[in-house]
């Protein structure tokens, strides 16, 4: 029988699949100013038993903040770009298997994605890594990005990635927007590719404490876009736009970004 006979199942050779019938998994871009901490607030996804066990991508050596929590993610550190495609590989084939190891991956940062990504463009120049991109070298690096960003968000699990923050303006406009610091059209080019694009920042705050009125920096997670700031949360209604991260309690916060996103569908 031909593999392109439509069935009750199948249309073109391909699994015909329900929505319904599928996994519950979230994809994710955090993004923010140094030190606001991102690593953290990730690292919390090893304290809901729905996402875990989890898998923290070390390649920015940021997982030191972690050691001062109670998460416990298995953590690999990763010096090229050649293992993160063997991590993704592996990762592909331990969620085929009955027993699957993890749930979560994270990945820390994507900015120590790209370096990887550009030195392994430029590993055939003359002079290495040590060259000078040019063009063609941000264009190569540009389509090896995505199609990696794509391999990992494609992963029938949850995939977090942290970036920083950066500003740009729009010569025509004049405006200031907040994008993923990532070089040339990247920075615009990689919030499309996940479902879910936060953007965490600090925020001073005026409290009265004991009869006082006090200064108080809070931590605070945007999930929907404003005008100078990119963020998303595509398909779900139960995500407040703003969510304030308590201290020392990412685990509380990530479970509310799992189970808002899902909807419900938890289980």
């Amino acid at each position: 029988m031909s593999s392109d006979v439509i069935t009750a199942t199948s249309f073109a050779g391909l699994t015909i699949v329900r929505p319904q019938q599928r996994v519950p998994t979230i994809n994710m871009l955090v993004y923010g100013d140094s030190s606001v901490g991102k690593t953290t607030l990730v690292g919390g996804a090893d304290a809901v038993p729905q996402m875990r066990r989890v898998l923290f991508v070390d390649i920015e050596k940021g997982d030191l903040s972690l050691r001062k929590t109670p998460y416990r993610p298995d953590v690999v550190r990763v010096t090229n770009w050649a293992q993160l495609n063997k991590i993704h590989a592996a990762l592909l084939a331990d969620v085929n298997n009955p027993d699957a190891r993890y749930r979560t991956v994270c990945i820390d940062s994507l900015n120590e994605v790209q370096d990887l990504c550009i030195k392994e463009v430029m590993a055939n120049e003359p002079e290495g890594e040590f060259a000078t991109p040019e063009w063609k070298h941000w264009n190569q690096n540009q389509v090896k990005m995505l199609r990696m960003l794509r391999m990992f968000r494609d992963l029938p699990m949850n995939v977090i990635f942290t970036s920083l923050a950066k500003e740009v303006t729009n010569d025509k406009t004049g405006k200031t927007r907040l994008l993923p610091d990532l070089p040339g059209k990247l920075a615009g080019k990689v919030p499309a590719i996940f479902d879910n694009v936060f953007y965490y920042y600090m925020k001073e705050f005026i409290e009265e404490v004991k009869g006082e009125k006090k200064k108080v920096n809070k931590r605070i997670l945007l999930t929907t876009m404003t005008p100078s700031i990119i963020a998303k949360n595509r398909g779900s209604d139960s995500l407040p736009q703003t969510i304030i991260v308590p201290p020392v309690s990412e685990s509380v916060t990530m479970k509310t970004i799992y189970e808002g996103i899902l909807g419900g569908e938890t289980k």
